[in-house]
């Protein structure tokens, strides 16, 4: 039985009792639970490894029933199981977590995703199995298939947000200036509805080709092109081609999740992103196909249901392109119009009287210089006009009559300049007829009769006089009173006041403009006005104001628009009066110096050059990259607040130190100058040193760049090296055989001299100069061997054969002097050379080796592969080499031995030389490793 509920005793008495008939018959327990519409899975193995369903289960679980009713947890087909957007393991399934866990498992909501595609969704409800006697038996689970459902409300889901969708881009639409900008918009819609990484839209020119005006991160870094300006600019006229071509020729949606396998792909430009997924719908209009849109890299791949919300934003977005273009036209007429208006201008700019033409709708369209300068600086916004000095009315204004078809002759009009200056015009106004006889606009005369006019207003300047004293008064008295609504008035950003009962009482206006859409504000309570605010920061902030008295500043983002607002509310007495000032200009400054900030810091960590940020005033580093910490070897904590002579940096004397100092004050910078420094561990190491000075966050610092000139130094001391040993060469060729042959001579005299009886006595002085002979004839060899131009038998060879064929000679020697030679020797490929050659060399390195060791030392000779190359190592456990002959090693006739002749190791560079293999030393007081580097064949 089932210890959980009432419910659950019966239910775990019911599963028992069947339990028992399974064991007694179990035609009738199949047939009993068979018939049960819900799901239901048992087992009465604590181990789980089989578990019995029914046909509901079977079904739902796609697998196959057996004859016994069992069926063990391995599975026919590869499943996931998920839980709240989470993959599971079986041992998290219901069942088992009350067979293992003793839980009592309830509508647990898991969904099956077939390897097939398959996909059903479930609810689950298991606990555990117990005998007469209370003991585990096993657990039951129950199950509900709620696939239909769920399926139903993810696609209701679906659809809301592609029409969320397809209403954003109409809404944002109308604040977009241009194609490209809109484009954008319809661009990002798409993207997030379909989880794409990125994509593009483009319009079919007249030409055939696509005009991309849209293109998301990260395709547009490998998209753009420059232009004129230096500045990008979306790819024109492209060949319609590839994948996207077929969207163009067919005016079908397709969508694939392998582009590089689609029978119409042609690769991808240099640079452009890795395409895993590519979706593209056709935009139609009225039957015709006039643009693209395309996506790509969705995680998952793409779908009919990614192919479906594509198409419906596609209409859309056709329909906002539509109206900008036509938009796009309309200004382009008026740039036309303009022109011509221009034209016109030019043929009677030159009348002494003024001209003014006017469109049908009373827009003026030409005016010349009389007219302009007329008008010019001569209206005030409440008195335009004046005739008879009365204000005009709208209709009453002669262009306005001309345009209804009357012909106005000798109308006397005023202008009022702002500095109060009239100017008394005469205009004549005819209309503008068309061939059809309709009205196209009007055409006015005008001509100053100023002079004429004042003559007459002197005789009622004192009567005006009189008027002008009262209406001083009465603006004084209106200026008494509403001093304070004048301040308010000036200020131009909207501002309101609110009562303690949240009505306007005063509204500037600003803020009036602002509002107009809403009507007279006056009176009406804001949340009544504007319920949408209810429980919105501007509710809690002005019930905060209002509650605790005391003023309150915040910023906000407007969602409607966008842009930023300081909103200031302050408490008065009888309620609280609100500020708006727009702040979108600085927020987008604050946001655009982020992002500057953000790149300097990737280009100032990420450089291959170590650079350092030094405050001027005290030496002190305020900020190092990366390099730098890895040329010094100091973290950077021993670094930060630190200066150059803590960290015992500066090497080179005090006086240069100072002079560069110096001249990098003078100069602002200084540039490519070679330094040494010594690092942490004490190495000195020479550098190309910049500098620059340059005020951050209002401090002057010091930027200063490091190259580390090591591996350059040391390939000028080598080339210098291959100089003298090639020098060497050409006069060994020149001179080796010259001084042989008189040698030859002498040596065949001494020896006919050494054989007569009369001279025998002087047989053992012959015999020394013989041996002399010989080991100067020796010399001549070794000198000769590095000539640049000695003949070399390369051909392939394996050293590690060769070491083991003269291992035994090497090794008889050592023993000789009471010393030991070992190997280790790697397997490793054969390389071109010469046997003869290349045993001089080891011959060279382990005899020089044995004469730097005491007896009882060791050589161990080592072959390996390191980094592509072939490595042959002598190590010796000698006292190592001076840094002095480390410095001139290999050069012809240096040594340190008594009876040398220095060409040991000169032969060994010559003969790595001819081989392109490279010397490199490793020494120390423990001992030294020559490594000889050869490339592989």
């Amino acid at each position: 039985m089932i210890k959980d509920s009432t419910a659950g005793v019966i239910a775990g008495s019911y599963f028992t009792a069947l339990t028992k008939l399974l064991s007694s018959n179990q035609n009738i327990a199949v047939n009993i639970i068979n018939s049960i519409p819900a799901g239901i899975t048992i087992t009465t193995d604590l181990t789980c490894k089989e578990i019995r369903h029914n046909r509901k289960a079977v079904e739902f679980l796609r697998i196959r029933p057996w004859d016994s009713f069992s069926h063990t947890v391995c599975e026919e087909r590869s499943v996931k199981l998920i839980h709240n957007g989470k993959e599971i393991t079986p041992a998290e399934l219901p069942i088992q977590r009350a067979c293992w866990n003793g839980e009592v498992v309830k509508d647990f909501e898991l969904e099956f995703i077939w390897d097939d595609g398959v996909r059903k969704i479930s609810v689950w409800n298991s606990s555990l199995l117990y005998d007469e006697r209370g003991s585990i038996i096993g657990a039951v689970a129950t199950f509900e298939d709620i696939t239909k459902y769920k399926l139903a409300e993810e696609k209701n889901h679906l659809q809301k947000a592609v029409l969320d969708g397809i209403n954003r881009i109409f809404h944002e639409a109308l604040a977009c200036e241009t194609r490209e900008e809109l484009g954008k918009t319809c661009l990002q819609v798409a993207q997030e509805l379909t989880q794409s990484m990125f994509g593009f839209i483009g319009e079919v020119d007249s030409a055939g080709d696509l005009d991309n005006i849209a293109i998301s991160d990260p395709g547009w870094a490998a998209c753009w092109m420059p232009s004129g300006s230096g500045r990008g600019q979306l790819p024109k006229d492209l060949e319609i081609h590839g994948v996207y071509g077929r969207v163009l020729r067919e005016g079908k949606s397709i969508f694939t999740n392998e582009p590089a396998a689609h029978p119409d792909s042609v690769g991808l430009p240099e640079g452009h992103p890795l395409l895993h997924s590519f979706i593209g719908a056709p935009l139609i209009h009225s039957g015709g196909i006039i643009g693209m849109i395309g996506l790509g890299n969705r995680e998952g791949g793409y779908s009919l249901q990614e192919v479906e919300i594509l198409e419906a934003l596609s209409e859309a977005i056709v329909q906002v392109l539509l109206k900008k273009r036509a938009e796009d036209a309309r200004l382009e007429a008026g740039r036309l119009a303009e022109k011509r208006a221009n034209e016109l201008d030019a043929v009677i700019m030159s009348m002494p009287d003024g001209l003014t033409i006017y469109d049908k709708f009373g827009n003026r369209i030409f005016a010349n210089d009389f007219s302009r300068n007329l008008c010019a600086d001569r209206v005030r916004a409440s008195e335009t006009l004046t005739a008879e000095g009365k204000v005009l009315a709208f209709e009453e204004l002669p262009v306005q009559r001309a345009l209804k078809g009357e012909v106005v002759r000798d109308y006397e009009l005023v202008f009022n300049s702002e500095a109060g200056e009239c100017t008394y015009v005469s205009i004549n106004c005819t209309p503008i007829r068309g061939s059809n006889g309709e009205i196209t606009g009007a055409v006015a005369t005008h001509r100053n009769i100023t002079e004429r006019k004042q003559a007459e207003e002197m005789l009622k300047l004192h009567q005006q006089q009189l008027e002008k004293l009262v209406r001083e008064r009465t603006r004084e008295l209106k200026e008494a009173n509403l001093q304070i609504t004048y301040i308010l008035e000036s200020i131009k950003d909207p501002f309101f006041t609110l009562d303690n009962q949240w009505r306007f009482i005063y509204v500037n206006h600003q803020a009036q403009e602002q509002f107009s859409y809403f009507g007279n504000l006056i009176g009406q309570n804001i949340w009544c006005k504007f319920p949408k605010m209810v429980g919105s920061i501007f509710w809690n902030k002005y019930h905060e104001v209002m509650n605790n008295n005391r003023p309150l500043v915040f910023e906000v983002k407007t969602s409607d628009t966008g842009l930023w607002s300081k909103v200031s509310v302050y408490p008065f007495g009888e309620g609280i009066s609100v500020l708006f000032q727009d702040i979108t200009e600085r927020k987008l400054a604050e946001k655009n110096l982020r992002l500057s900030e953000e790149r300097f810091c990737k280009i100032f960590q990420n450089s291959p050059d170590s650079i350092a940020i030094m405050r001027m005033r005290d030496n002190r580093y305020i900020d190092v990259n990366q390099k730098f910490l890895e040329l010094t070897g100091y973290t950077r904590a021993e670094v930060l607040g630190g200066t150059p002579v803590k960290l015992r940096l500066w090497v080179e004397n005090k006086h240069h130190t100072e002079s560069l100092l110096k001249e990098l004050s003078e100069k602002g910078e200084i540039h490519n100058v070679e330094y040494k420094i010594r690092t942490k561990s004490g190495n000195i190491v020479t550098v190309l040193l910049s500098a620059v000075i340059m005020d951050l966050s209002g401090e002057a610092c010091r930027i200063t760049l490091m190259r580390d000139m090591t591996k350059e130094k040391k390939m000028e001391v080598e080339m210098a090296r291959l100089d003298r040993l090639h020098l060497v060469g050409e006069m060994a060729a020149g001179i080796g055989h010259e001084i042989r042959n008189p040698m030859t001579t002498v040596k065949g005299f001494l020896q006919l001299l050494s054989k007569k009886k009369e001279l025998v006595k002087h047989i053992r002085h012959f015999n020394l100069m013989i041996e002399e002979l010989d080991r100067v004839n020796s010399i001549i060899t070794q000198f000769l061997s590095l000539a640049k131009n000695k003949v070399v038998d390369m051909k392939k060879e394996n050293i590690k054969t060769i070491i083991e064929t003269i291992f035994p000679l090497i090794q008889a020697d050592a023993i000789k002097q009471d010393k030991n030679i070992e190997t280790a020797l790697d397997d490793v490929p054969e390389i071109i050379l010469d046997e003869k050659e290349f045993r001089q060399l080891l011959l060279n390195l382990i005899r020089n080796g044995l004469e730097a060791m005491s007896p009882g030392g060791k050589i161990t000779i080592k072959t390996f592969i390191e980094n592509g190359e072939i490595v042959l190592a002598v190590q010796d456990e000698g006292k190592g080499i001076s840094q002095e002959i480390l410095d001139k090693i290999g050069t012809p006739f240096l040594t340190t031995k008594d009876n040398g002749t220095g060409l040991g190791l000169a032969t060994c560079y010559s003969i790595a030389n001819r081989h392109n293999a490279i010397i490199d030393i490793d020494t120390s007081p423990s001992g030294t490793t020559f490594f000889v580097r050869f490339k592989a064949s």
